[in-house]
Protein backbone atom coordinates (compact mmCIF):
# COMPACT_ATOMS: atom_id res chain seq x y z
CA UNK A 1 0.00 0.00 0.00
CA UNK A 2 1.08 3.26 -1.25
CA UNK A 3 0.19 6.60 0.24
CA UNK A 4 0.35 10.24 -1.17
CA UNK A 5 -1.64 13.20 -1.12
CA UNK A 6 -2.80 14.79 -4.33
CA UNK A 7 -4.15 18.31 -2.81
CA UNK A 8 -2.76 19.96 0.57
CA UNK A 9 -5.17 18.53 3.40
CA UNK A 10 -6.79 21.69 4.95
CA UNK A 11 -6.24 21.05 9.30
CA UNK A 12 -8.31 23.65 11.16
CA UNK A 13 -8.78 24.74 14.85
CA UNK A 14 -5.82 22.76 16.15
CA UNK A 15 -3.19 19.96 15.37
CA UNK A 16 -4.54 17.92 18.81
CA UNK A 17 -6.92 15.58 18.61
CA UNK A 18 -9.85 17.45 20.49
CA UNK A 19 -11.38 19.80 18.27
CA UNK A 20 -9.27 18.94 15.28
CA UNK A 21 -10.86 19.52 11.51
CA UNK A 22 -9.55 18.30 8.57
CA UNK A 23 -12.24 19.37 5.57
CA UNK A 24 -10.36 19.56 1.93
CA UNK A 25 -7.89 18.32 -0.62
CA UNK A 26 -7.49 14.75 -1.50
CA UNK A 27 -5.23 11.27 -0.51
CA UNK A 28 -4.68 8.82 -2.23
CA UNK A 29 -4.71 4.76 -0.80
CA UNK A 30 -3.03 3.35 -3.72
CA UNK A 31 -3.56 -0.46 -3.46
CA UNK A 32 -0.13 -2.07 -5.62
CA UNK A 33 -1.01 -5.87 -5.32
CA UNK A 34 -5.11 -5.29 -5.49
CA UNK A 35 -4.47 -2.45 -8.68
CA UNK A 36 -6.82 -0.18 -7.73
CA UNK A 37 -6.56 3.46 -6.35
CA UNK A 38 -8.70 4.79 -3.32
CA UNK A 39 -9.01 9.21 -3.62
CA UNK A 40 -10.72 10.27 -0.39
CA UNK A 41 -11.70 14.31 -0.12
CA UNK A 42 -12.37 14.65 3.44
CA UNK A 43 -15.71 17.04 4.34
CA UNK A 44 -15.48 18.32 8.12
CA UNK A 45 -14.03 15.46 9.39
CA UNK A 46 -13.95 16.39 13.46
CA UNK A 47 -12.43 14.46 16.17
CA UNK A 48 -13.14 14.99 20.18
CA UNK A 49 -10.47 14.18 22.99
CA UNK A 50 -12.55 11.37 24.39
CA UNK A 51 -12.45 9.56 20.69
CA UNK A 52 -9.30 8.40 18.24
CA UNK A 53 -11.50 8.17 15.05
CA UNK A 54 -13.61 11.18 13.70
CA UNK A 55 -17.02 11.33 15.13
CA UNK A 56 -18.71 13.58 12.51
CA UNK A 57 -18.21 14.54 8.89
CA UNK A 58 -17.44 12.79 5.96
CA UNK A 59 -15.35 11.27 3.43
CA UNK A 60 -15.89 11.23 -0.97
CA UNK A 61 -14.52 8.61 -2.19
CA UNK A 62 -13.95 7.40 -5.66
CA UNK A 63 -11.62 4.33 -6.96
CA UNK A 64 -9.65 3.74 -9.72
CA UNK A 65 -7.76 0.66 -11.37
CA UNK A 66 -9.22 -2.65 -10.52
CA UNK A 67 -12.08 -1.21 -8.46
CA UNK A 68 -14.05 1.38 -10.25
CA UNK A 69 -16.76 3.76 -9.22
CA UNK A 70 -17.27 5.89 -5.96
CA UNK A 71 -18.65 5.58 -2.56
CA UNK A 72 -19.00 7.97 0.73
CA UNK A 73 -18.85 7.37 4.41
CA UNK A 74 -20.04 9.28 6.78
CA UNK A 75 -19.26 9.65 10.57
CA UNK A 76 -21.69 8.78 12.88
CA UNK A 77 -20.07 8.91 16.56
CA UNK A 78 -17.49 7.76 17.75
CA UNK A 79 -16.35 4.11 16.18
CA UNK A 80 -19.30 4.70 14.43
CA UNK A 81 -20.19 5.40 10.33
CA UNK A 82 -21.88 3.96 7.38
CA UNK A 83 -20.07 3.27 3.42
CA UNK A 84 -22.86 3.78 1.03
CA UNK A 85 -21.28 2.96 -2.48
CA UNK A 86 -23.24 1.69 -5.65
CA UNK A 87 -26.61 2.48 -4.07
CA UNK A 88 -25.71 0.43 -1.13
CA UNK A 89 -25.17 1.15 2.45
CA UNK A 90 -24.09 -0.60 5.34
CA UNK A 91 -23.19 0.41 8.94
CA UNK A 92 -19.25 0.15 9.85
CA UNK A 93 -18.01 -0.03 13.72
CA UNK A 94 -14.37 0.88 13.90
CA UNK A 95 -12.58 -0.57 16.81
CA UNK A 96 -8.97 0.07 16.34
CA UNK A 97 -7.35 2.72 18.06
CA UNK A 98 -3.52 3.58 18.89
Amino acid sequence: ISLRTTAPLTVSHTLSRAGRVVDGGTFEVIHNLAKFTAAYSPHNLTWTGACCHPVSGSLDVSYSGSVTGSASVTFNGCGQASLTKDGLSRDIVITYCE
